[in-house]
């Protein structure tokens, strides 16, 4: 997994958490990208993930994917306030 995540780092994703869980035989992935809307946002993500997971020899046929979470912020640009406050 050390190395998924540097391949991760290396396409730009940034606030990555990576969990295993050996009993499930399951991979948990978080990433944060910048998109102009939220499918694209899914799409790029998927992609990322799925990329970073081939450059290091994981294969990946018959993945699923599921959404558990997927959210918008915004831009700190339009809200200055954010990058005060630590948000």
């Amino acid at each position: 997994m050390d190395l998924a995540v540097e391949e991760l780092e290396s396409l730009a994703a940034e606030d990555i958490d990576v969990s295993t869980n050996l009993r499930e035989y399951t991979i948990t992935v978080s990433i944060s990208l910048e998109a102009d809307d939220l499918p694209t946002a899914q799409i790029n993500g998927s992609g990322t993930i799925r990329t970073a997971f081939h450059a290091v020899g994981v294969h990946t046929p018959g993945w699923r994917v599921d959404w558990t979470k997927a959210e918008t912020l915004p831009e700190a640009d339009n809200h200055p306030q954010m990058e005060t406050a630590g948000v």
